[in-house]
């Protein structure tokens, strides 16, 4: 099995390996060029996405820890009373902590969202000019 070097040599190799069979009408500088700049865009895409995962679990992170440091109402549910307050503090405690689950988890989602949205974006952008790129290049 060939090394990967070998099996995919740099960009300037393929232009010289392409400049040898002149295709009329086609400018291969220009085609290896846009082919960067794709590699480029998706690399960058790429980067931002992984940043928003990586924000999305530093900020989990953070939510379990003050999860964990704050008792969240449980340590009422132990206090004396009539079964029927225990019961009311249970649904207290239950909702508010559905309550909170759902909005860390609304956070979570924005997060990703944004940083999809932001990748999205960069190749959006990138493909609206590798068409024009690939026009120019073979002289449409």
């Amino acid at each position: 099995m060939p090394s990967p070097s070998k099996a995919f040599p740099p960009a300037a190799d393929f232009t010289k390996i392409f400049g040898a069979f002149q295709i009329p009408g086609f400018d291969i500088d220009g085609f290896v060029s846009t082919q960067k700049k794709n590699f480029d865009a998706m690399s960058a895409a790429g980067a931002l996405a992984m940043e928003g995962y990586q924000a999305a679990m530093r900020r989990q992170i953070e939510m379990a820890t003050e999860l964990a440091g704050s008792a969240n109402g449980v340590q009422e549910l132990f206090t004396t009373g009539s079964p029927q307050d225990k019961l009311a503090k249970q649904a207290d405690v239950f909702k508010a902590s559905l309550d909170k689950g759902l909005a860390n988890l609304r956070e979570i989602w924005e997060i990703i969202g944004k940083s999809n949205t932001e990748a999205a974006e960069v190749l959006t952008k990138r493909f609206g000019e590798g068409i024009g790129e690939l026009k120019t290049a073979v002289k449409i």
